[in-house]
């Protein structure tokens, strides 16, 4: 999940006659198009690198500019490798294409300064140095004794961030080199008929044309050989479809004028001649207008008139078909629309006013410019207004990494650069990460930044989601994936390639300060590519990929595999304490290779036998169970390792897409849920019925290898196991999902036991079932929930919300903390949808801190309902509790004088009597808090039939109780209270009778 993480950054202005922009694959670049020129900028800092301007000549023959064009190239990014040489297309007017080639020196920067007496002499190098590159036979000695002692790569082994002396391994490591960049037109390349659309194939030179004479042209561009298929010799197209080619698939996306959807592949014949085959998938409601193809997941978005709806499509074996998720954009205006590169959200922007929107994949809304600007609509500041420029674009493109927004006004005067900021384990860890920071939710509901090595730092602005198409071929280089993990002692933990680093606290108050690094040094022959890791305890294990040489390529077995790295990292906690220690493969105390690809792996516990569990599934369909024992209880002993089970799923292939779990959590260590990276959310539930005689693994947990896989829900964005305890001694685990803007959480046992009521799945025999199971929702407005957590026995929703500032006449972007509690939630559903009894609420809740309040939002939300049977059923559950009129009277102080009489209705009680009873139970603050309440409801009650200049403010009923709520307060030495009381009766009798009967009393 991704948000905005604060206002621009850089603004640089555009030159003119601007018409469309794109970053350049696996190069650090921005090549921006005008209608008669292209310019190259510097990617991260907006620098002007290259222009190449068109003649008179080529613009009267070629015509104008009109769009910009780039090709995906897979590179090796675990080594972050870059392109020296690649090419931009550009789209004319006159149908022409011109391929721009692009020469880039890493070596050699465009930004240079020299010494004037000495050209020989560097002193900076584009961005500025904390020292200058002179010549020292010292610094030659030290870094030949520091390359073969490791390995020729500069890494010290514990970093501090804060020190002065590590400014020039900073200077090493972060600072970018602009490159020189030499731009030249190569080929002008003119095509038959008007191009309707146009498609650089990813890992070739190849170009795909759609024309109006209703044409698919394929140019091979090192071969100049061109294939075309006529679409009107096929019988199943219609003339005017809207076609659309998915470069991640390598496939069509045809809609004809029908609203028939269907899959189109370039195919082989028999004779080896080329063909389009056609995939009949299924007919829209709608006439689409356009088609976005997601570049990670098999979804995408056709936009109608007024909305963006989100489809998804299934490849089981040789079947394809395609269903509708849901309609995650309604808008009345025309809109433009455009994946991020993480494929995790999308950019929407409203075409008449300008305002766009961050929204996740499933619809949940990340940001909303036009909210910004909402606040400050009234200034009349002009330069106040030039501050929200930004807030209404024409263009908005999401950078390589999905880290940063270009955004274009909206008079197309200026580029502005805006830093996002990520979460990677959304409802887990609330760790966020941007560029150049990480920041960390403390418990102080606060957000505490640390700054990221200068390496990642460097890391993170070459980082590339998109490297080449989902083609085998192209798995070849490696990709490197960035992971922040955080253990249970505030450690965090950062990988990336080759390298990982491990941070060693030191804890100040509430926060810990995280300037201590560890970073890893591998002694072997043999690169790493660390994909991902987890903290077991407080040891590492690693998942490494390699590409495999064992194997022939004959196009049926993946290329690359991976394996398990455990690491004895206990003692790097202890390094701001002065412990030896080196994080270097002689920590490594276990490694297994696996013959595929590890597809997720979480780390559980094992409650009954005190063991941590590491659950893998892998690319050739099992789950892989993986117990470590600590054996003996000091730190340094040693692990015990074992597999504890394997479970086959090649026999559901058919039914649920292995390849695509992105997220994978063991419930009760026999039933698995698995969540798609499409939304789908499946649960693999094991047959095991209690008493059954079971085998038993080498835990005590009970299964059998009878499993079913049942469908849950769509739309997922996230998945989570918490484990709540309502102070009853046992913990209850709970499935959290997300949707969207909705949070649904399971009771898991229940889910598990009553999972066939859903729709669409027939009940199992023998098991009985009343009702659909329905979870518990939260509904989110304004915040972005970042974790579900039990706080001092109550549970919430904690996250941010937006705050806009002005001040010193700049903007500021702020993620404010913000938490809501969902306690009342899980008392609500018990009541209404587990029907359970009210003792037995009240018996379960009954021991967490805030169960009062709780009951009370629970009386605040009901009352309003035009039915009074749910209030009243509230009301049953409140009266049996300890501090039932308690609740009562702060709720009657909180909500409008409409739903008095309705309350003391249900309640079967008159305000005289409730006050009466309230003065038998001898609670002063009950008494003295009520008393308001009961004057101003009966003064309400009595004005429908005595007219207001009638009435007597106090009759003697009133003024007896006062006087007997005077004589609590005076024996239990409530002075303040008695002060605010006769300040309030002075208001109602002016006159000071009672007040001086109140004074007698006291006296």
């Amino acid at each position: 999940m991704t948000w905005v993480s604060s206002s621009p950054l850089l603004s640089v202005p555009l030159p003119k006659g601007f018409v469309d922009f794109a970053t350049v694959p696996q190069t650090p670049l921005l090549a921006i198009a005008t209608d008669t020129a292209l310019l190259i900028h510097h990617a991260s800092s907006l620098v002007p690198i290259s222009v190449h301007e068109r003649s008179s000549e080529c613009l009267e023959s070629h015509g104008r500019s009109v769009q910009i064009n780039v090709r995906q190239v897979s590179v090796d990014t675990s080594r972050l490798d870059q392109l020296h040489a690649t090419n931009v297309f550009v789209q004319t007017e006159s149908n022409y294409i011109l391929v721009y080639h692009l020469l880039i020196n890493y070596s050699k920067s465009l930004y240079e300064i020299h010494d004037k007496k000495n050209d020989d002499e560097l002193l900076q190098n584009s961005l500025p140095l904390a020292s200058s590159s002179k010549f020292s036979l010292t610094s030659l000695l030290k870094s030949a004794t520091k390359s073969i002692l490791q390995g020729g790569s500069n890494i010290v082994n514990l970093e501090n961030v804060e020190h002065f002396n590590n400014s020039t391994n900073d200077d090493e490591q972060r600072n970018d080199v602009i490159p020189l960049v030499k731009v030249s037109l190569v080929k002008n390349l003119k095509m038959n008929g008007v191009i309707k659309s146009l498609w650089c194939k990813s890992n070739s030179q190849t170009l795909l044309f759609h024309n109006d004479n209703e044409e698919i042209q394929v140019l091979n561009l090192k071969t100049q050989r061109c294939e075309v298929f006529k679409l009107d010799d096929y019988e199943w197209f219609e003339p005017h479809s809207l076609v659309s080619y998915d470069l991640t698939k390598n496939h069509f996306v045809f809609v004809n004028t029908s609203m028939n959807v269907s899959l189109v592949e370039i195919a082989h014949e028999e004779d080896d001649t080329l063909y389009l085959k056609r995939i009949a998938l299924l007919k829209l409601d709608k006439p689409a207008k356009s088609i976005q193809h997601n570049p990670q997941f098999d979804l995408f978005l056709i936009e109608t008139d007024d909305s963006y709806d989100l489809y998804k499509i299934d490849y089981l074996g040789k079947k394809h078909s395609m269903a509708f998720i849901k309609r995650v954009v309604t808008s009345k205006n025309s809109t433009s629309c455009h994946w991020a590169p993480c494929g995790s959200f999308f950019v929407v922007t409203d075409l008449k006013n300008g305002y766009w929107k961050l929204i996740s994949k499933f619809g949940a809304t990340l940001f909303d410019s036009e909210a910004i600007q909402s606040d400050f609509n009234k200034t009349e500041n002009s330069g106040l207004k030039q501050l929200f420029d930004f807030c209404r674009s024409s263009k908005v493109l999401v950078s390589p990494s999905s880290l940063a927004l270009y955004i274009i006004d909206s008079q197309k005067k200026n580029v502005h650069f805006i830093s996002l900021i990520s979460s990677q384990d959304l409802l887990g860890d609330a760790v966020l990460h941007d560029q150049t920071n990480v920041s960390l939710l403390e418990a102080d509901y606060s957000f505490h930044k640390v700054p990221l090595i200068p390496h990642y730092q460097r890391v993170l602005t070459k980082y590339h989601h998109i490297n080449g198409t989902s083609k085998r071929l192209s798995s070849r280089k490696p990709t490197a994936h960035f992971i922040i993990r955080k253990n249970f002692a505030n450690q965090l933990s950062v990988s990336y390639g080759d390298r990982i680093s491990v941070s060693t606290p030191i804890s100040r108050g509430s926060e810990a300060q995280h300037a201590l690094w560890y970073n890893f040094v591998n002694h072997h022959m043999e690169s790493m590519n660390i994909i991902n890791h987890h903290w077991l305890g407080g040891n590492l294990v690693l998942i490494n990929r390699f590409v495999r040489d064992d194997i022939d390529d004959d196009g049926t077995v993946d290329l690359m595999a991976d394996e398990v790295v455990v690491m004895k990292t206990a003692l790097s906690r202890l390094g701001s304490g002065g412990v030896n220690f080196r994080l270097d493969t002689d920590l490594i105390v276990w490694r297994h290779h696996f013959k595929a690809k590890i597809l997720n792996a979480d780390i559980q516990n094992d409650e009954e036998n005190f063991s941590k569990l590491l659950v893998l599934i892998t690319g050739d369909s099992k789950i892989v169970i993986i117990e470590f024992n600590k054996l003996g209880g000091n730190e340094d002993n040693k692990l015990g390792i074992s597999i504890r089970r394997s479970i086959h799923l090649s026999s559901i292939q058919h039914k649920l897409a292995i390849q695509l779990i992105a997220k994978m959590v063991m419930a009760q260590q026999r039933h698995f849920f698995f969540l798609l990276s499409n939304g789908d959310l499946f649960l693999l539930k094991n047959q095991h019925l209690e008493g059954d005689n079971a085998p038993t693994g080498r835990g005590s947990t009970q299964t059998n290898n009878m499993y079913e896989l049942v469908k849950i829900c769509n739309a997922v964005e996230t998945i989570h196991m918490n484990n709540i305890d309502f102070g009853c001694g046992k913990v209850i685990p709970h499935l959290t999902v997300k949707t969207g803007d909705e949070i649904l959480i399971y009771k898991t046992q229940e889910l598990v036991d009553s999972v066939y009521t859903f729709e669409g799945v027939a009940k199992h025999p023998g098991i009985e079932v009343e009702q659909s199971l329905r979870p518990i929702k939260v509904c989110l407005s304004s915040m972005q929930a970042l974790k579900t957590q039990q706080v001092d026995g109550a549970i919430e929703v904690t996250g941010f919300e937006y705050q806009t500032i002005i001040k010193n006449e700049h903007l500021i972007v702020k993620h404010r903390p913000s938490r809501q509690l969902i306690s009342n939630k899980f008392i609500q559903h018990d009541l209404f949808e587990s029907n359970l009894e009210v003792t037995n609420i009240v018996n379960t809740y009954k021991h967490i801190p805030n169960f009062d309040y709780c009951l009370e939002l629970l009386l605040f939300d009901f009352i309003d309902e035009q039915s009074d049977s749910a209030f009243e059923r509230v009301m049953r559950l409140v009266s049996i509790t300890d501090k039932a009129d308690n609740i009562y009277v702060n709720l009657l102080r909180k909500i409008e004088i409409c739903y008095w009489h309705k309350f003391f209705k249900l309640l079967n009680e008159t305000p005289l009597n409730f006050m009466n009873r309230l003065i038998k139970s001898q609670d002063v603050e009950l008494c003295y808090n009520y008393l308001i309440v009961y004057l101003n409801f009966k003064r309400e009650y009595e004005s429908a039939e005595t007219p207001e200049d009638d009435q007597a403010l106090l009759d003697s009923k009133d003024r007896q109780i006062i006087l007997r709520i005077i004589d609590l307060l005076k024996s239990s030495e409530s002075w303040d209270h008695c002060f605010e009381l006769c300040r309030f009766v002075k208001l109602l009798e002016p006159s000071g009778e009672l007040l001086s009967q109140m004074r007698t009393h006291i006296q």
